[in-house]
């Protein structure tokens, strides 16, 4: 083989190589925009469910004021019924569909705050008890955390996972994920839910409250801040920033 041929042969050895890079590349290249895409959407979606999410809490909460117990009505007395023997019964004129539920939206308004916090707080648990299930919620801190599941449960938040589905993944409550993602992330181990110190703890969160949360993370604030600056219990700080994906291990 003269040097002519050789020089052909190498000239198109370099050619194919140069065609299985850039092909390689573009390849790489189109994995890399797929990605970002299915990243995109994940976090679209994260934050929608995030959303359900406080819709969820918020009906929780109306259910829990339909559990103010409401007071029997007092027997008349003898007197009474006899001095109303005979008479007869006068029924009330039917109010109007629109005046009657502004009445008893005003009765359920007028109605005060202080009982619906003496109430059991119902939450949704997702061991022992069958999926849909509400229980009252008499949580206990999981002791027997162990370095394996530390490890997942960082892998599933760094994942962009919810509290929610990471509980069932484990098999655990939600509120054990978020309170131990909470004491590995801020590196606390106090009280997490103090909530003697946290008067808007289990309240319906404002759309002023959820800005005041984005700029306090974002302009990277400790959990136990901004805790504090909201009237949260840190818990709560954590799982917010769980469902948002803003706590990366």
């Amino acid at each position: 083989m003269d040097g002519q041929t050789l020089l052909l042969v190498a000239i198109a050895s370099f050619v194919s190589f140069l065609i299985g890079r850039w092909s390689q590349k573009s390849e790489i290249e189109s994995l890399r925009f797929k990605h970002k895409t299915e990243e995109l959407r994940a976090s679209r979606q994260a934050v929608e469910i995030a959303e359900l999410i406080d819709d969820f809490n918020e009906l929780a909460e109306r259910y829990n004021a339909t559990l103010v117990p409401v007071s029997k009505p007092k027997s008349k007395t003898k007197a009474q019924a006899r001095s109303t023997e005979g008479k007869p019964k006068v029924s009330a004129a039917p109010r109007p569909l629109e005046e009657s539920a502004t009445a008893s939206a005003a009765k359920e308004d007028a109605l005060p705050q202080q009982v619906f916090s003496s109430l059991p707080v119902i939450v949704t648990r997702t061991s022992s008890l069958p999926p849909g299930t509400r229980a009252i919620d008499n949580w206990v801190e999981k002791s027997d955390w162990l370095s394996g599941d530390d490890a997942r449960l960082k892998a599933a938040i760094n994942n962009g996972d919810t509290v929610f589905a990471i509980a069932v993944s484990m098999n655990i409550d939600q509120k054990d994920v978020a309170h131990r993602a909470t004491r590995l992330y801020s590196d606390e181990w106090g009280d997490l839910d103090n909530k003697a110190k946290a008067p808007f703890d289990g309240t319906t969160w404002t759309k002023s409250q959820k800005a005041q949360f984005d700029e306090l993370v974002s302009a990277g604030k400790s959990i136990s801040s901004i805790a504090e600056a909201l009237g949260r219990t840190k818990i709560a700080i954590g799982w917010r920033m769980i469902d948002n994906r803003k706590m990366r291990f």
